[in-house]
């Protein structure tokens, strides 16, 4: 027989830690594009904000939606944004715009791990969702069959 959905969790994202790091990770690279030269011309600046807005976004996402059935893809897009900056930052430094603090890339780095642990619970529960679904469709499908022989 098909499980239930669980019921809606509303999160509350200021008390999530993950929603904190990406906020702070996100002040952070903000303030750093405001020292980088006017005629940046490798557009690096540009690729930050708009990875620290795809982080802000679906890190949000993932966490506010208080039913489960985008949670991977929600995560997965974080997941890309985190991966970008994680590969942005030190560049950065090797075009002469940052220092890299080592610290920074490690906090990138812990919350890519988290994130791939969000990704995994997903990907299970809506195994889990799926394979009661397609048993509820099979015993269907068995009923079916039986009026249909008769």
């Amino acid at each position: 027989m098909s499980q239930p959905f669980p019921e809606p969790v509303l999160r509350k994202l200021p008390e999530e830690p993950l929603w904190q790091e990406a906020n702070q990770l996100a002040d952070f690279f903000y303030s750093l594009i405001g020292d980088f030269p006017d005629t940046e011309q490798w557009y690096s600046a540009a690729k930050i904000r708009s990875a620290c807005l795809d982080m802000l976004f679906y890190t949000s996402e993932a966490l506010g939606s208080p039913q489960p059935s985008t949670a991977e893809t929600d995560w997965s897009h974080a997941a890309k944004a985190v991966s970008a900056l994680r590969a942005i930052y030190p560049f950065t430094g090797r075009q002469g715009f940052t220092k890299t603090d080592p610290d920074i890339v490690l906090r990138l780095d812990k919350m890519l791990k988290l994130i791939g642990q969000e990704v995994s619970l997903a990907h299970k529960h809506f195994t889990q969702v799926n394979a009661a679904d397609l048993d509820l469709w099979r015993e269907k499908y068995k009923i079916w069959k039986k009026i249909d022989d008769k």
